[in-house]
């Protein structure tokens, strides 16, 4: 099981190394790990101490027989800052490694990481200062969660931020993973233009890295909830030495994008933009069968990531519904060591096996019917085209007479509330405005400047002349 997930998430934007890592990704699914070797060799001469190509290469040469050599990689990528023990001692791909009697030194060195673990933020710290300025960042730490945070934000967004995590980690923590990372991790909130050279594609929201204790967003809504559950959920991995399956790990990351947490603690799941995906392809018949997604591996998974992140997050949706998500999560433990991938769980959870739960799900996806996620000419629109930042849409143009232009609001301005709802992406803006209709009146808040305005806007048609066809939210990772 390759830790490509990251690899591919992590390297140089240059067009040249995504092509190459896709070229690993392609070579592996062949099982020509030559090939594979050949290609990670190259893309680790240009980034010497990237961990996870280490880790694939090791996966690589074990693959073809030679465990001695795996060790060596492995060992490498230990000390370039691989930071998941479990990966080492459960992935298949490394068998051959672990019959080397050399593998020995890498249980020694997996047994030296928790001393050395508090150093990885700080160095991830280091690395992205010195890439992208230390000027540019605001950097706090906040013991209490074991987070060093560097941010864009201004001085509102960042306080807003700050309070939408300590309620998240406060519900979390106290309904599945119990405790914070035993060691700090970085939360990066990037500027636009340091993400987009961050990322290797515009369609990544979000990453976290547990290997090198990091955490970076675009933004501080859906993409921030989404990896901010990987990191609570990683450290409580780590520390009972699980690895739980990537339909696990990624839809219960998909689960929490969208959700409100009520004053008793309890939590109220949101539809978003992939609550349709998953209905439509219900309607259709063409979800993947629930027995084969359990057993998918990460690479498995991320070649039909467009529709298993969708539908994975409706899965758990089903499950936080009709069984309960904490008492899931219960079962789930209390069976990983018989069934790590979860399949004991949702039988003990429904009484069924998982193809009669998997037709249940069905009815249930169907039954709750899709959601107004698109702007039509003619629906109800605040008429501006945007950009956006880590906390809000900056307004690149105001479509004539639109509602939003009637408010005072200007080109320039960034967008951050509807009727107190934080908008951190044009995604979630568009599901907003979709819901609405002609007529209505929200209130806008929006940022000009260093001033905070509240402006009231009455929603208008959008125009043909705005494109003439319906705006959808685009497909993400």
């Amino acid at each position: 099981m390759l830790a490509l997930v990251l690899a591919a998430s992590t390297a140089d934007a240059d067009d040249e190394i995504d092509r190459q890592q896709e070229r690993v990704v392609e070579a592996f699914g062949r099982r020509d790990y030559p090939a594979a070797e050949r290609l990670l060799e190259d893309l680790l001469a240009a980034d010497p101490g990237h961990p996870e190509h280490l880790y694939n290469l090791a996966c690589a040469r074990s693959l073809q027989g030679d465990g001695e050599g795996a060790v060596t990689h492995l060992l490498a990528a230990i000390d370039a800052g691989f930071r998941d023990p479990s990966f080492l001692e459960e992935d298949p791909d490394l068998a051959a490694a672990r019959a080397a009697p050399a593998f020995a030194r890498v249980r020694e060195a997996v047994a030296n990481l928790a001393a050395s673990s508090p150093l990885a933020a700080r160095a991830s710290l280091s690395a992205w200062l010195d890439r992208f300025g230390a000027s540019r960042y605001r950097v706090e730490e906040d013991p209490a969660r074991s987070l060093v945070i560097a941010t864009v934000l201004s001085p509102e967004s960042h306080a807003e931020m700050i309070e939408m995590l300590d309620r998240q980690a406060d519900h979390l923590l106290a309904t599945l993973f119990e405790q914070p990372p035993a060691s700090p991790v970085l939360l990066v909130v990037a500027r636009p233009e340091d993400a987009a050279a961050f990322f290797s594609d515009e369609s990544t929201a979000g990453l976290y890295e547990h290997a090198r204790r990091r955490l970076v967003t675009r933004d501080i809504g859906e993409s921030l909830r989404h990896e901010f559950t990987h990191l609570l959920h990683h450290a409580q991995m780590e520390r009972l030495g699980h690895r739980h399956p990537i339909w696990i790990q990624e839809g219960l990351a998909s689960l929490y994008e969208a959700h409100e947490i009520a004053a008793d603690g309890s939590v109220r799941f949101l539809p978003n933009s992939r609550h349709n995906v998953a209905y439509r392809a219900a309607r259709a018949g063409v979800t993947r069968p629930w027995r084969e997604v359990v057993t998918l591996s990460p690479r498995e998974f991320m070649a039909e990531s467009t529709r298993l992140y969708p539908q994975t997050r409706a899965m758990f949706e089903f499950i936080a519904a009709e069984a309960g998500l904490a008492r899931f999560w219960e079962s789930y433990l209390r069976t990983y060591p018989e069934s790590p991938d979860g399949s004991a769980a949702l039988r003990e959870m429904f009484g069924d096996d998982l193809d009669a739960i998997e037709k249940r799900w069905k009815r249930w996806v169907i039954g709750r019917g899709p959601i107004d996620d698109s702007v039509r000419p003619g629906d109800a629109s605040l008429g501006i085209e945007g950009e956006d930042l880590p906390d809000g849409i900056r307004v690149a143009r105001l479509v004539p007479r639109s509602a939003a232009g009637a408010a005072g609001v200007r080109r320039n301005d960034v967008l951050l509330a509807i009727d107190d709802a934080p908008i951190r992406s044009t995604r979630e803006l568009l599901l907003a405005v979709a819901a609405r209709r002609v007529g209505e009146t929200v209130r806008l808040r929006v940022r000009r400047g260093d001033t905070t305005l509240e402006l009231s806007a009455v929603l208008r048609p959008l125009p043909n002349s705005a494109g003439g066809t319906a705006i959808s939210p685009r497909p993400r990772r």
